[in-house]
């Protein structure tokens, strides 16, 4: 996911921020860009502020249509939890169908009946344990990108009542990771 974002944010000619009179950061990036950005830095370990460094510039006003987009933008990128259920559940049936089978061969002392279930069994298992690492490794990233869209949603609430968006936090950025 890091490696598609960085990527497409490499592919996109945006303009690097220019320095202000004032000493902020000015950006003329898109804000589906920005929030690319967000993700990428959210990653990352913060650094602290020099001791110098000048308040942030307030977050520019944001139309409805953009905040739609990107909220559909956010949903697009959403891991699915499909193929790890799917990967769980055929990989368990094998299991259980290959210790069954083990079972059966050893008590009729048929050998084809006991190989068959060494097979399954031994197929069943790698599938099971890929398909709960897929899961756990997708379920905190859609919690993530559902608390952010649940905040962009909040903000288009806002937007659509007429009301001013909530105020940055103290980064200029949102300050809770993505």
């Amino acid at each position: 996911m890091l490696t598609v974002a960085l990527s497409l944010m490499l592919s996109q000619s945006v303009p690097y921020p220019e320095p202000s009179p004032q000493g902020a950061l000015i950006t003329e990036a898109p804000r589906s860009v920005r929030l690319l950005e967000d993700t990428v830095l959210a990653q990352l370990p913060p650094a602290p502020p020099p001791a110098d460094a000048p308040l942030a510039s307030p977050q520019p006003f944001v139309s409805a249509q953009q905040l739609q987009v990107d909220i559909a933008a956010l949903k697009r990128m959403r891991p699915g939890i499909g193929g790890g259920i799917a990967l769980i559940a055929a990989g368990s049936g094998l299991a259980i169908a290959g210790g069954f089978y083990i079972a059966i061969g050893l008590a009729a002392t048929v050998a084809p009946v006991w190989a068959i279930g060494v097979g399954a069994l031994a197929v069943g298992l790698p599938l099971a344990v890929i398909g709960i690492w897929l899961l756990v490794n997708a379920i905190p990233e859609r919690a993530r990108i559902d608390d952010e869209i649940g905040k962009l949603r909040r903000e288009l609430t806002q937007v659509q009542a007429g009301a001013p968006p909530a105020p940055p936090g103290p980064s200029g950025m949102n300050s809770q990771p993505f």
